[in-house]
């Protein structure tokens, strides 16, 4: 669990980094970061799908995006993080370039939620 928190939070200060100046021009209630947080959900919510199919023809979930060629791409600006997988179980998060700070999270199984709160294989998300 804390090696998923601190990756976690090294992805949301990267994203920080090079985009300092747009998350002061981007407030935190816009409809930008609104339809961001759509695109994420609606990201994990398809990377569940693919996982499930992969689980179906081997009995394990994925264990990263290249293992899922084909069935998944995220969507533009976005990036998915696999954070655990296994035969039973898989945790990921996903940030959206362009809303710095803006991370949305899912899980299945045993795994732990990624932000600490959720409901298997609801996404959710926090930040601006």
């Amino acid at each position: 669990m804390r090696r998923s928190l601190a990756l976690i939070a090294a992805v949301a200060s990267l994203t920080l980094l090079p985009q300092r100046a747009a998350a002061q021009a981007v407030p935190p209630d816009s409809a930008h970061v609104e339809a961001a947080r759509r695109v994420l959900k609606s990201d994990l919510r398809q990377f569940i799908t693919a996982q499930e199919a992969y689980h179906a023809d081997n009995h394990r979930y994925a264990g990263s995006l290249r293992e899922l060629a084909g069935s998944y791409i995220p969507s533009r600006g976005v990036t998915v993080i696999v954070l655990t997988s296994s035969d039973r179980a898989h945790s990921e998060v996903a940030i959206y370039q362009g809303v710095p700070g803006l991370v949305c999270a899912s899980f299945i199984g045993d795994a732990q939620p990624p932000l600490g709160t959720g409901r298997e294989g609801e996404p959710v998300c926090k930040g601006p």
